[in-house]
């Protein structure tokens, strides 16, 4: 009785094994797609831990990253870019050696500075008589017509300070400005008082300048003809020893500088006044009539 019950026991535990290990044996029923997607994720898993160990395994050969690694310049770059560097440097250098060492090609005023008009020179004309001890009369009047003052000029500040000119005066009525003096019209100036005085002494007469006006006049001309360093070559007539009689010279453009002054004119009269007329000196303009020729240097 005993053993009868013990062995059906035994048989139901036989069939519970059984359905259990044919579970395991079988395992669920999956479709086809299922199937594919575990694959492929199995795949993924498995590519992403060789990438894992690959990197593992660099990791152990090179060491960490290192940090703000500069990238590796190749020596061709390296090279162009050197050449590039010289070349801009060279130019640069040679471009300021060409703008200090060359004489500029224009005044501050914007004249230029070569001398490329051809003027006539060396014949008698009303500044100079036919005969030294003949009438002086005409060639007087024409030398008094002659007005240095027109080389008096004004600039501004600004000006001034652009072209570090030298310390002037103020112009007494236009305080703002400051007035210079042309070159030019100061050795005009001078050769005029000097001819006026030497003519005066001729005649055994007082200088209308003193002996220092005289002797300063003089030195200034010698100081510009020096400046000036003209090696221009003159004929030699061998009477008188005159020279560039009857000569053409390449000269710089008279009219032009005279259009200039007359555009900054400080209105300025280089004569004598009257007493009551003294305070007018800087308020006479002349309309831009300087009184020497124009179109030449002869008349």
């Amino acid at each position: 009785m005993k053993w009868s019950q013990a062995k059906t026991i035994d048989t139901d535990n036989l069939e519970q094994e059984k359905e259990e290990s044919d579970q395991l044996l079988n395992g669920p029923k999956w479709s086809k797609a299922e199937t594919m997607n575990i694959i492929s994720k199995l795949e993924k898993e498995e590519q992403e831990k060789e990438k894992e160990d690959e990197e593992s395994d660099q990791l152990l050969l090179n060491g960490p990253p290192k940090q703000n690694q500069t990238p590796k310049i190749n020596k061709l770059t390296l090279t162009i870019y050197t050449l590039l560097l010289s070349i801009i440097l060279t130019q640069t250098l040679l471009l300021l050696h060409l703008h200090t060492t060359r004489p500029p090609s224009k005044t501050i005023f914007g004249l230029p500075t070569a001398r490329t008009i051809p003027r006539p020179s060396g014949l008698q004309n009303k500044y100079w008589p036919t005969s030294p001890s003949g009438n002086l009369t005409t060639s007087n009047l024409a030398w008094e017509k002659i007005n240095p003052g027109h080389g008096a000029i004004l600039v501004t500040p600004s000006f001034k300070t652009t072209h570090h000119l030298p310390e002037t005066i103020r112009h007494p009525y236009v305080p703002e400005m400051y007035a210079y003096a042309l070159e030019a019209y100061h050795m005009i100036h001078c050769i005029r008082v000097l001819r006026k005085d030497y003519l005066l002494l001729y005649e055994n007469k007082v200088p209308a300048k003193p002996l220092e006006h005289a002797m300063h006049c003089f030195d200034a001309l010698r100081q510009s003809v020096m400046c000036q360093a003209s090696d221009e070559v003159l004929g030699i007539t061998g009477r008188g020893h005159t020279g560039g009689v009857s000569q053409m010279r390449w000269c710089r453009d008279w009219d032009a500088l005279r259009e200039m002054a007359t555009g900054r004119s400080a209105c300025y009269w280089d004569e004598e006044l009257p007493a009551e007329k003294e305070g007018e000196r800087w308020r006479m303009c002349d309309g831009g009539v300087d009184g020497l020729p124009v179109g030449g240097i002869l008349e």
